[in-house]
């Protein structure tokens, strides 16, 4: 009855206030009245970025799922595996074959989206070795063979570069893939040292970024999983200058590409408009960290592989995870880590809830939490922090 009363007196108030208004004011002056507008939900304003602000677009699986009782019942979910088509050989340079021994099933439980991961044998760094533990980043960082481990999908955090042309850049190394997934030997350089390509034809260099195996697995594997159609109607396409690090090495500049989603260049990792020094040092700007997601794939020191070629067809230049810059990454270092960068349309429009899950105190995103399971589980014998941290 009190609820009743209370809008009944809402409405006679609203009554009165036009009966008032119609009485004063002329007819003339109240036909030309937006009645529509003054009753209509106001529309949220458009929020204005800055450069090194934060917003989350997309999800992907990151933080690795550690409660037991879950992972008892997530065991229990029926699951369709797919091969991730991870290549390794007999450890000579352009022996790589494709492999079914590591796999992942995307599901939903519960509302949440996870993905589960296995692998019958270790991704090699280099994916010319044979599949081991001792030629692997995966035992090392706490992952072992023929289990599974969950990854839950969580909100993707991007750092704002450029807020008018809506330029982010991934705040973690996501993923952790090789620039060229093969690599062949042919030739020699006028100092007499081997030639590195990424195609048995010997057409294309190594650290050619227009034909390399991370760009096709940007705008495939990593656009399609983590964007909603809605979000990729966002994403705009960007032209990219590949040129190599130096004019001095010409020779391996790749041609312009225009993609959806890209790896930042050297040069831009230096632009002082975004936010970054410029020079090659040590940055806390710059610095990054891993994801579980990422250690379980592979990921090594946390080095962040650039577009950009460097001086030999072996080597790409990259961001270490302290945020110095370097120009002697290796292209086919499976080790090191992904950092994507996209532009988005209407940035002012994005809301820090677009992700397909809002984040939470109790996910962890990256493994460098202090909780007691974590650190016990990758460092049973206790962590020492000057021989366990890179």
């Amino acid at each position: 009855k009190t609820k009743r009363k209370n809008i009944f007196k809402s409405l006679l108030a609203l009554t009165l206030a036009l009966i008032m208004v119609l009485g004063v004011a002329p007819l003339s002056e109240l036909a030309g009245v937006d009645w529509a507008g003054i009753f209509a939900p106001k529309a949220e304003a458009a929020k204005t970025y800055k450069v090194g602000d934060i917003v989350t677009f997309g999800s992907y699986p990151q933080g690795e799922v550690t409660n037991s009782k879950l992972v008892a019942t997530l065991n229990k979910v029926s699951k369709k595996w797919v091969s991730y088509g991870y290549y390794s050989g007999n450890g000579k340079v352009g022996s790589m074959v494709q492999g079914d021994w590591m796999k992942y099933a995307d599901f939903t439980y519960n509302g949440t989206k996870y993905r589960a991961v296995t692998f019958s044998k270790y991704r090699p760094v280099w994916p010319c070795n044979k599949a081991s533990a001792l030629n692997a980043e995966q035992d090392r960082n706490g992952y072992t063979i023929k289990n599974i481990y969950y990854f839950k999908y969580s909100p993707l955090t991007w750092r704002v570069l450029n807020p008018s042309t809506g330029l982010v850049l991934c705040e973690n190394v996501i993923d952790s893939q090789a620039y060229s997934n093969t690599m062949y030997i042919y030739g020699k350089t006028e100092l007499g040292d081997d030639i590195y390509w990424n195609d048995i034809k010997h057409s294309n260099y190594a650290n050619n970024y227009a034909t390399s195996s991370i760009r096709k697995w940007l705008n495939d594997d990593f656009y399609n999983t983590a964007f909603t159609s809605t979000q990729k109607s966002n994403i705009l396409t960007s032209k990219l200058d590949n040129k190599a690090c130096s004019n001095l090495y010409s020779e391996y500049d790749s041609e312009i590409t225009y993609d959806k989603v890209f790896l930042p260049s050297f040069s831009e990792m230096q632009n002082t408009s975004y936010g970054f020094p410029a020079n090659t040092y040590i940055s806390t700007a710059r610095k990054t960290r891993g994801t579980d997601y990422a250690k379980c794939q592979g990921l090594g020191s946390g080095t962040q592989i650039l577009r950009t070629a460097s001086d030999i067809s072996m080597f790409i230049c990259g961001s270490a995870n302290e945020g110095s810059l370097n120009s002697f990454s290796f292209v086919s270092y499976t080790s090191d880590g992904v950092r994507p960068a996209i532009k988005i349309s209407n940035l002012g429009s994005i809301t820090n809830n677009t992700a397909t899950s809002a984040p939470d105190s109790s996910d962890p995103v990256t493994s460098n939490s202090n909780s007691k399971s974590d650190t016990s589980r990758h460092f049973p014998k206790g962590y020492k922090f000057e021989e366990d941290s890179y």
